[in-house]
């Protein structure tokens, strides 16, 4: 009789535990899809309401940490190599955690609304945040965002003529933000002239995102996407070779554009 009675208190000890495991609102392994891209978020609960994991991509991966306040979540997500720092809000119902996720670049903050679904599970809801969820670039089936083509680079002219009292140096850097989901925001530019008995320079901020631009590549060719008064066009810039922190683009007609990594 004592060892049944044992028995029962610790299946029912151990039942319980599998219970409150198996209710908690936010602890799980989840998948979600963005671009023809799987990504995948793994959560555990640290202490408290907090929450922390990792979420990966087909390039990178995020450090995610997570509070829980009811059904509403925030946090941040982190990518530290290439110092993306995301703001993270959301909802979890049910099986389905709908998060929004915010960067600010160049001043400008961009928003990516993913909905994850927990593993072993069939069930769907409707994405219901509070935000309003972003314009969602059309891109054709294949594209990627390759990581070591993500980032800031810069494409940098100089010029030099005459010697002595008739020499004039000049130079120019104009710099462009290639985002992980297919973005595209206008880096800073920087301009110096300079001769035997003058010089000057001027400098500009970026402008941010650019509405209707995209980038994306498939296989060893780079395109940018134009989309202005609802006509879309494709530019194909042609091959590209990432080494190191430079980037050469070669054209159909062979004619190079090398960009270096700011």
């Amino acid at each position: 009789m004592r060892f049944l009675f044992c028995f029962l208190i610790t299946s029912l000890s151990l039942l319980a535990h599998v219970q409150s495991s198996a209710q908690d609102p936010l602890a799980g392994n989840y998948t979600a899809t963005y671009n023809n891209d799987k990504l995948y978020l793994s959560l555990e609960q640290k202490s408290g309401s907090t929450y922390g994991g990792v979420m990966e991509d087909s390039y990178q991966t995020y450090v995610v940490t997570l509070r829980l306040s009811g059904s509403k979540v925030s946090g941040t997500a982190i990518e530290s190599s290439m110092d993306l720092h995301f703001d993270v809000i959301g909802k979890v119902q049910g099986d389905q955690l709908s998060l929004s996720f915010t960067i600010d670049v160049l001043g400008e903050k961009q928003t990516m609304d993913l909905v994850f679904l927990r593993q072993g599970s069939g069930t769907t809801t409707t994405l219901n945040l509070d935000d309003e969820a972003p314009s969602k670039l059309s891109l054709p089936s294949g594209a990627t965002h390759p990581q070591e083509v993500c980032g800031t680079w810069a494409k940098d002219e100089m010029y030099n003529s005459g010697s002595g009292d008739s020499y004039m140096g000049a130079g120019f850097s104009q710099s462009m933000t290639l985002l992980p989901d297919g973005h595209v925001a206008e880096g800073g530019s920087s301009t110096y002239i300079s001769g035997s008995e003058y010089s000057g320079n001027s400098s500009g901020a970026g402008s941010g995102i650019i509405p209707g631009f995209a980038w994306y590549t498939m296989g060893n060719k780079f395109f940018l996407q134009i989309t202005e008064n609802g006509q879309l066009q494709t530019v194909p810039l042609g091959t590209y070779y990432v080494e190191g922190s430079n980037m050469l683009i070669t054209g159909g007609n062979g004619e190079k554009l090398l960009l270096t990594r700011k």
